[in-house]
């Protein structure tokens, strides 16, 4: 009977219902007036714990949707960020292998320069050579090339004829000192 008086009460207060039409509603019934206020304090009560569960519910959901909703943010954000920075480290990269690049390029050009004017150095050197055959080479000052060649040569011979005893080593220094002998005088 209690339950059923509270939910009375508490549709009286739904609809927009005084306390004091309330409390002379339920006199009326023959409820005492102090039962009646402790009545329209229990709906009061269940609607109070009703509107906090609901209260709970839609914030629970706010609550869900705005973490979800802010989620979805950071992880853009997130996203935006790293995307710049992978810009960013991207065009430092980028510039760092340039510079090193063109370090190495005039490096090359400098060696290849250099390697122009040894090459230059060595042609110059070469006609020189070359075009004037007869005239006098010396090496470390002494002697030409043609000359030493000769000298070898004779050393050569000598050793074969009367220091090695074997034929055939004998044969292959007395051909080694010929080859040079004609190399020296072709050269000298």
């Amino acid at each position: 009977m209690a339950r059923n008086l509270i939910a009375l009460v508490r549709s009286m207060l739904d609809s927009g219902a005084s306390v004091e039409d309330i409390v002379s509603s339920l006199r009326e019934m023959g409820i005492p007036e102090e039962d009646a206020r402790r009545l329209i304090v229990l709906a009061n009560r269940e609607i109070l714990l009703t509107l906090r569960h609901d209260l709970r519910e839609i914030v629970r959901s706010v609550v869900e949707e705005e973490r979800e909703r802010i989620a979805g943010e950071m992880r853009d954000e997130m996203r935006k960020y790293i995307d710049a920075q992978l810009r960013v480290m991207n065009r430092n990269l980028l510039k760092m292998i340039r510079e090193e690049l063109g370090k190495y390029v005039s490096e090359l050009s400098r060696l290849e320069e250099r390697t122009d004017v040894m090459d230059r150095r060595l042609l110059d050197l070469e006609k020189a050579v070359y075009h004037r055959p007869r005239e006098r080479i010396r090496i470390g000052g002494v002697l030409k090339l043609g000359h030493i060649l000769i000298i070898l040569s004779l050393v050569l011979g000598a050793v074969s004829y009367f220091l090695v005893t074997d034929t055939l080593a004998r044969i292959a220094l007395a051909l080694v000192a010929f080859v040079l002998f004609v190399g020296g005088v072709l050269l000298a």
